[in-house]
């Protein structure tokens, strides 16, 4: 998805009173199906961007045909705990919601102008508004 496409979209979903601080673009995959049913496993592929606010985290599904299916806002009281783990182009985030559920992608840190990343700013917003 081209770049001011993705923004003009989220920036649709941002209320007036909440202020926007920055947005990053994550995927998941579950490498265990690539072993399961081979070259298919692309198809589990899913790309998430996330909208970090003052008051929450907006999450946005990007589907196989390049448009967004999903859009949900999460506010920080209803994310349980947050984890990272260090990488060279990507960092392994982990979301932990109060309805037991979670959420693993590999967040881009390093790469070209035209891909939201997770920079250090979001990182910080994120570990002061997140308990755990």
């Amino acid at each position: 998805m081209k770049y001011q496409k993705a923004k003009e979209h989220i920036d649709s979903f941002i209320q007036p009173d909440e202020m926007f601080h920055g947005w990053f673009i994550g995927q998941y995959y579950n490498l265990a199906l690539i072993f399961i049913i081979g070259p298919l496993a692309w198809l589990t592929l899913r790309f998430y961007y996330f909208a970090v606010t003052d008051k929450g985290i907006h999450i946005h599904r990007l589907g196989l045909s390049d448009q967004f299916e999903y859009s949900d806002f999460f506010p920080y009281s209803s994310i349980t705990s947050l984890s990272f783990k260090k990488g060279f182009l990507q960092k392994s985030v982990r979301f932990s919601f109060d309805t037991g559920r979670s959420l693993r992608v590999q967040a881009i840190t390093k790469g070209v102008a035209s891909v939201p990343k997770l920079t250090d700013e979001i990182l910080k917003i994120l570990e002061s508004n997140i308990g755990g």
